[in-house]
């Protein structure tokens, strides 16, 4: 609810703001994502940035299909975007199109080299298409650009462990789990 200024005055920007509001962090996704639909439809905005907060509202409803247009509308907006890019291989891979995801990864990995998050989306969109050594390459980038992503660690230690190199996997596991004692992946992996 806002609270200040009361009331809030009604504009096209205050509308959107208070449809994302409902939807982030899953806060009042039942009501919030067809608001938020709505006023997407009405106001068509030219940021990217609230097509990105749709379509991760979708990813959280649980309709990948739904935010692969919301994601590709921000691409639209804000080509070349890590961000952009991140969220709609995202949401390709949960959508179970691997393939299209590591194409957008493959391109956002050329102009952003060194980002360590990409790199570890390659690595899941790698996994999901059935390649292992790929999955392996990225991973191993991700964690060498940011040694304390403990997710990067532990998927890079499932998938050498598929690959039956299990002394390389148990010392991933271990190294995610010093960064995250937590982890409960990375402990059953172990």
């Amino acid at each position: 609810l806002p609270i200040y200024p009361s009331p809030l005055p009604k504009t096209g920007d205050n509308a959107l703001y208070l449809a994302v509001a409902q939807v982030t962090q899953k806060s009042n996704l039942a009501k919030g994502l067809p608001q938020l639909s709505a006023e997407m439809v009405k106001q068509k905005p030219a940021q990217a940035e609230f097509y990105v907060e749709l379509g991760q509202a979708w990813l959280s409803a649980g309709n990948p299909a739904n935010a692969i247009g919301a994601f590709e509308e921000a691409v639209k907006r804000k080509p070349g975007s890590p961000v952009v890019s991140l969220n709609l291989a995202d949401a390709l891979t949960e959508a179970g199109q691997p393939a299209r995801a590591i194409e957008v990864l493959n391109r956002a990995t050329k102009s952003s080299p060194d980002d360590a998050l990409l790199w570890y989306q390659l690595g899941i969109a790698h996994s999901g298409a059935g390649r292992g050594t790929e999955a392996i390459a990225a991973f191993r980038k991700s964690v060498a650009l940011d040694p304390d992503l403990a997710e990067a660690h532990n998927l890079l230690g499932a998938a050498l462990a598929a690959s039956g190199d299990l002394d390389r996997a148990g010392k991933e596991f271990r190294s995610a789990l010093e960064i995250h004692p937590d982890l409960a992946d990375a402990q059953g992996n172990l």
